[in-house]
């Protein structure tokens, strides 16, 4: 039977959306850039070669010489979802996972797309900036 991670995968987004709606909120509060804490993120997430798609567990992030850029790409993650539907970010894929129970269909379901074209784009969208 496969190894299944719907933990740490809920982790993963539930990091990578609390993140961004947090600086969203400090961004407001104090009138700092979201748009500039994006780009560093960005520019951190650059310094390893580790995809999304291969931090899959905690000993593939934590630990290592490019754990910080490992951790960036996560919160990019976060800044990817709500560029792309930043109300579903907020309600529907919550939502949705609840309907569901499972984290892949959720999201299919909340940003049209499947588990591989999501982390091919986000790859496109790491890489390019949008």
């Amino acid at each position: 039977m496969p190894r299944r991670r719907p933990r740490w995968a809920a982790a993963l987004v539930v990091t990578a959306a609390a993140n961004y709606f947090g600086h969203k909120l400090e961004t407001a509060r104090y009138g700092t850039s979201l748009q500039g804490y994006r780009q560093a993120i960005r520019a951190i997430s650059l310094r390893t070669t580790a995809t999304l798609a291969s931090l899959a567990r905690p000993a593939d992030i934590y630990n290592r010489p490019d754990t910080d850029s490992r951790y960036a790409t996560i919160i990019l993650a976060g800044f990817y979802l709500a560029d792309r539907n930043e109300d579903a970010l907020r309600t529907t894929l919550w939502t949705e996972r609840g309907r569901t129970g499972d984290w892949a269909t959720a999201m299919s379901n909340t940003f049209g797309m499947s588990a591989t074209d999501f982390f091919a784009d986000f790859e496109r969208y790491r890489r390019t900036g949008v």
